[in-house]
């Protein structure tokens, strides 16, 4: 017998359950059969059916329950089905059958035309098509099985109707069509072939709708009619089921001595059907006017209705999000003969009732059918049980939802966390915010909220995770990224002995090694490289022999690794031993060695074995890899273990049935491209139930059918137009598109009746939360077509608020902002008590509000008067001095952070070997090119001075093929043909690199070089530093170094000393180092002797390979001005001004023009914040390294035009102007 039990929500049901439960339960030992949709909703209904519902007039809990018969459906009526003597036909087992019939002789039939068309291409058959192919071809055959079912006729013996499977295999069509269904039903043929002509040992293959129509056709094993025990079955929550399931299901209940009992959740309690109903209180009820109650036949024609045809109009909200719910709640009743009960919650029943809140309101009108909703007894004002919440990006969402979850423990609407739950379309997609948010307290912390997530897909799982790098180093793809990302998986950290720390020391070898790409270069024979590119260079084997090396040798040593020229010829590469503080180590030296080498031999070894061995030897072997690197689960917090060995699990039992590809259809090899797909795709979907499911904390769950169970707080996030309700992707080919009918599954259909049922599950409020708004391209986003579909109800309805600008929308949604301490106060108007629970936003808050902001500028005057306390004495650097120079803000992250210039390399964010050589490389080169020249040109001995032209460019040349040969070796160079150019035009470089050199000779006659020196440039019994005081007292300190310099010869102090630079192009005057190092020179050799004449500033361009100079001006005024200048920088620095003002936006605003000059009067009347606001926004004017400050937001000095004018004239000023420059430079 077949009893229907409806109700708004499932704590409802529960307590119905619970009631019927106790009626049969007599033997404690021997449970009745509970039948839920997931586990996760059968472990929240057995602590239901234990604790009871809170605030429900519920049946007694029972308090404890021991031997809880709680099973799938699937696995309910695969039992009751007696299929013992079978093998499930899965759709993994499916795939593969059907990824070995689809081979050229299969798509060359006739009928097969759409088929090969999508497969082949010039090479043949696509590997990876195949599989993919396969895969949902195999999972639509199921769909087929499951949603166009034959029915079996008791009284007539027979099938009518036959079902799609029946159809086609007796050579019919089931739909007409006549270009997709003849291909797939003689597809679907020679799959059922291949599968009832071979059998395992263990039975025959089998899915359920085939073994249901074999335990009808022949009975069971011994021949008997097919029968089910008697007994009571209990059915929960199925909101979704296909036409196969309930059909079967009907049918045992029509059998002796069974009763079904199916508990539905039904929004309205004003029925769908147009039936004549009879109420009790508070239960509502409807009896089939038959005596008996027995179950009639379903009709055949029954299965060709397209949609319901109901003959009123329904309440609006019902009328959008129900249409799911009505097919599946006609079809049950239809079934039943309309015999069903309802029940409603106790205070919706009463005569006079008055809704509380919004929410209740709400959930009055879907139960009603009203076409509005009530007043609540606080009026029509929005209140905190229904909140629409529009977030600025994901992780606010989360922030505002912990928030949120705050409020109600700290208001009393929840006594503990576990009466809270998150719903979200995609849980995966929220994964790396919930853990920001939520672990960033430990659960020691006071502050810390326990929660767990479900419904993330398999592919999160860290065995996933790492079996997806595993895979890209089978395809070939052995480099840096994806080894790493191998060895940084904690299962394989776990399972190899490999210490977290260690892997952090191996990274940062990798990466000052250059190494990104191939084991060795026979290694890249493998991986496809051919010619040139067969090369040792950035190779992992050179990268572990430069360690090895390390306590062995000092400098190069050649050994068996080579590059290749376009010629073929092998070119020797230097290996230069490698060393730093960690290679000290052996043990984790040689460890790493170790691991590298084991992991390309076994990876090499399953690519041999795919190639060379049957299926099930390959299997055997991945199998064994995977024992070997991921072979024990780590016993730690943050890894669920359970999870993680589930999904291995799974994985290894999928890649279990390839072997079926030989077994049953005789192909006994695959191309290696379609053996990894094919592995990829046995990784499983979804992931097994979290042990803490509902329990103990917070619940994070996917917003799906048959997962919405009620909390006392519900909150739905991630509501985003593009995420929910999604869309139905079927493929063109999919022939349950074609003809629908009622009972179809219907994704957005589906998701829109979760949300129907989302508003009932909610017992005391209800947050709806969505991304409002792209904060990259700056652009509003719409939220979700449900979330706007109730706003426009609750705003006809009267929930309105009025902008200022006299604009409606609905009282119920909230803009949440990007910070949280900027609206303290509209959070406090909102009657949240503290405006936020995070205390560091609280303090901002409070910051904000009570400080007077004020520019740090005005504590200093123009002089380097520092008008705050300040230490006794201040030491830095003319490094410091510069970089803070070029933009304070900058030089301030930079020192917190502890990063320096050298640290922005281009390959920290490498991931394959270079395309070119970077910057810093190539001026590396540049300037020992140049250095080696000048040595020659101005040797401390001129008796060795060389100045034959021809002498120098071999001298240049060779000098380059030397360092550019030692970059090859340390893998700072391209490769290939690329390389082969790029050495080709530095060679051309070097050639013409002299010329600017022989004019410095010339200019500068009686000089000499000194490299790497500081103040004292190396004179004995002279101080080395710069001492400056400022007017506060402070004395300040400092040491500047010059790379090269050059120094009269002799004892004469009337030559000025010559300070050299190295940069791609420009003028010396526009060279802010430049400037700051003559400058603090100059000061010095003042102090020293007045006498002495200021330095001469010279640039060499390698660019245009020009020489550039220029020299500061004489006069004792600019020198006091030059001074003030210095020591207004030094007293910004210890002030730790920190504005963002960079030279290079000023500098590019008031460049002199070279044809129409103009003073510094006039440029500097260009600045504006308009000005520098439009070239801060344009990356190719003003671009950082350091991703500290894009972090900031930064912005300019709050002050107007001319305080930004005067501000440039202070700080950069005597730059800008050309004060302290002298044009003419005598030779």
């Amino acid at each position: 017998m077949l009893n229907l039990q409806f109700a708004p929500s499932l704590d409802i049901l529960v307590t119905l359950l619970s009631t019927e439960i106790r009626n049969v339960w007599i033997d404690p030992l021997t449970s009745p059969n509970i039948l839920v949709p997931s586990p996760a909703l059968g472990k929240w209904l057995s602590m239901r059916l234990v604790e009871g519902n809170a605030g429900k007039e519920d049946a007694e809990p029972f308090g404890c329950i021991a031997n809880l018969n709680l099973e799938k459906i699937e696995k309910f009526l695969w039992r009751m089905l007696l299929s013992h003597d079978v093998v499930m036909l899965d759709q993994l087992r499916m795939q593969q059958v059907l990824c070995a019939l689809l081979d050229e002789k299969c798509i060359l039939q006739q009928g097969f035309e759409p088929v090969q068309t999508y497969l082949t291409g010039p090479q043949g058959i696509d590997p990876l098509k195949r599989v993919q192919l396969a895969g949902r071809i195999a999972r639509q055959f199921m769909e087929y099985e499951y949603n166009r079912p034959g029915v079996w006729r008791e009284h007539e013996n027979r099938w009518n109707p036959l079902g799609i499977d029946g159809t086609w295999l007796r050579g019919k069509q089931y739909i007409g069509d006549t270009t997709d269904e003849p291909w797939q039903a003689e597809l679907y043929r020679m799959m059922w072939k291949c599968f009832n002509d071979n059998t395992s040992t263990d039975g025959q293959y089998l899915t359920l709708p085939q073994l249901y129509r074999l335990r009808r056709e022949k009975g069971d094993a011994d021949g008997q009619p097919w029968k089910v025990p008697p007994g009571s079955r209990f059915i929960f929550g199925i909101t979704k089921i296909s036409h196969f399931h309930r059909n079967l299901l009907v049918e045992i209940s029509q059998m002796d001595g069974v009763d079904l009992h199916v508990f539905l959740t039904n929004p309205c309690a004003e029925f769908w059907e147009d039936v004549r109903t009879l109420r009790s209180t508070p239960r509502r009820s409807w009896k089939n006017s038959t005596p008996s109650a027995a179950i009639t036949p379903r009709k055949p024609e029954d299965f060709d209705k397209e949609e319901l045809e109901l003959p009123f109009k329904d309440q609006k909200l019902l009328e959008l999000w129900g249409n799911a719910g009505k097919e599946n709640i006609y079809l049950w009743c239809q079934d039943a003969l309309w015999n069903f009960n309802y029940t409603t919650p106790a205070w919706a029943d009463q005569e006079t009732y008055v809704p509380a809140t919004i929410l209740e309101a709400l959930q009055y009108s879907l139960l009603r059918r009203q076409t509005g909703i009530s007043t609540p007894s606080s009026g029509m004002k929005p209140d905190r049980s229904l909140q629409i919440l529009g977030c600025p990006d994901p992780g606010r969402e989360i922030e505002e939802i912990r928030e949120q979850i705050l409020d109600a423990v700290s208001d009393g609407t929840v006594s503990q966390l576990n009466e809270i739950v998150v719903y979200l379309p995609d849980t995966s997609a929220y994964v790396p915010f919930i853990n920001r948010v939520f672990n960033r307290y430990s659960p020691f912390d006071k502050e810390y909220i326990p929660f767990c997530i479900l419904g993330t897909s398999g592919k999160t799982t860290h065995f996933a995770q790492g079996m997806t790098a595993l895979f890209a180093l089978l395809q070939g793809r052995f480099d840096r990224t994806h080894v790493f990302e191998l060895l940084r998986n904690p299962i394989v950290q776990c399972t190899r002995s490999i210490p977290v720390d260690s892997i952090v020391v191996w990274e940062n070898w990798a990466e000052e090694l250059a190494i990104f790409r191939g084991y060795n270069r026979q290694h890249r024979e493998t991986m496809g490289d051919t010619g040139e590119t067969c090369t040792d260079a950035h190779t992992f084997e050179l990268g572990m022999a430069r360690l090895a090396l390390a306590e062995l040798l000092e400098g190069p040593v050649e050994l068996d690794f080579y590059e290749t020229s376009h010629d073929g010829t092998r070119i020797a590469l230097p290996v230069i031993p490698y060393r730093d503080f960690n290679t000290s180590d052996r043990a984790n030296l040689e460890q790493f060695c170790s691991t590298i080498e084991t992991l390309r031999s076994d990876i090499g070894n399953l690519r041999t074995c795919a190639g060379e061995t049957g299926l099930q030897e390959t299997i055997d072997t991945l199998q064994e890899l995977v024992t070997d690197w991921f072979g024990k689960i780590p016993d730690t917090p943050d890894i669920d273990g359970a999870v993680e060995g589930s999904v291995r699990k799974s994985f290894l039992d999928g890649i279990a049935t390839i072997p079926l590809q030989s077994s049953l259809v005789g192909r006994d090899t695959i191309p290696f491209e379609e053996f990894v797909s094919t592995i990829a795709g046995c990784l499983p979907e979804d992931t097994p139930m979290h042990a803490s499911a509902w329990t103990g904390g917070v619940t994070f769950a996917p917003l799906t059918p048959a997962m919405v169970v009620p909390h006392t707080v519900v909150f739905a996030g991630g509501l985003d137009d593009t995420a929910f309700p999604g869309s139905n992707q079927h493929p063109s080919w999919n022939l349950l598109a074609k003809k629908r009918i009622v009972g179809d599954f219907d994704q957005v259909r589906a998701n829109r009746f979760a949300f129907l049922e989302l508003l009932h599950a909610a017992r005391k409020r209800l947050v709806l939360t969505y991304r409002s708004r792209n904060m990259q391209k700056e652009e509003e986003l719409n939220p979700s077509s449900v979330l706007l579909e109730l706003e426009s109800f609750l705003t006809e309805c009267g929930l309105i608020k009025v902008s200022n600008t006299n604009k409606k929308s609905c009282a119920a949604t909230t803009t949440i902002p990007w910070i949280v301490h900027e609206s303290l106060q509209n959070n406090l108007s909102e009657n949240r008590i503290f405006g936020t629970w995070n205390p560091n936003e609280i303090e901002l808050a409070h910051i904000a509000s009570t400080v007077e902001r004020t520019d740090r500028r005005s504590l200093l005057d123009t002089s380097g008067n520092v008008t705050a306390a300040s230490s006794a004495t201040f030491s830095t650097s003319g490094y410091n001095i510069r970089e803070y120079f070029k933009n304070p803000l900058e030089y301030h992250l930079a020192q917190q952070l502890g990063i320096r210039e050298q640290d922005f390399a281009e390959t920290l964010l490498a991931t394959d070997e270079p395309l070119a050589s970077n910057y810093l490389t190539l001026m590396s080169l540049y300037k020992s090119v140049w250095t080696s020249v000048l040595r020659k040109l101005f040797p401390e001995n001129p008796a060795d001075t060389v100045t034959d032209p021809s002498t120098l460019q071999t001298l240049a040349l060779n000098e380059m093929n030397h360092q550019y040969t030692m970059l090859t070796a340390s893998g700072c160079t391209p490769e290939a043909m690329i390389k082969r150019f790029e050495k080709e035009n530095l060679s051309g470089w070097a050639r013409r690199c002299v010329n600017p050199l022989q004019e410095l000779k010339a200019k500068f006659e009686p000089y000499r070089l000194i490299e790497k020196t500081d103040l004292s440039l190396g004179r004995e019994g002279c101080s080395a530093t710069l001492e400056l005081s400022l007017n506060n007292g402070t004395r300040c300190t400092v040491n500047c170094s010059h790379n090269l310099v050059l120094v009269p010869l002799g004892t004469s102090s009337k030559l000025p000393v010559v300070i050299l630079s190295m940069k791609t192009a420009g003028e010396p005057k526009e060279n802010p180092d430049l400037a700051i190092e003559g400058t603090l020179h100059r000061l010095y050799s003042q102090a020293e002797n007045p006498d002495l004449p200021p330095p001469v500033l010279v640039q060499l361009n390698w660019k245009k390979r020009e020489m550039k100079s220029i020299g500061l001006e004489e006069s004792s005024a600019v020198l006091e001005q030059s001074r003030d200048w210095i020591k207004l920088l030094l007293g910004e620095m210890i002030q730790q001004v920190s504005d963002h003002f960079p030279f290079k936006i000023i500098h590019k605003i008031t460049r002199n023009k070279v044809r129409n000059p103009q003073p510094w009067a006039t440029r500097r009347s260009f600045i504006s914040r308009q000005s520098i606001e439009e070239l801060l926004a344009d990356n190719y004017a003003f671009n950082s390294y350091n991703y500290g400050l894009k972090l900031t937001e930064p912005r300019i000095p709050d002050l107007d035009d001319e305080g930004l004018r005067a501000l440039a004239d202070t700080r950069f000023g005597p730059v800008l102007s050309e004060l302290i420059f002298k044009e003419e430079v005598a030779s």
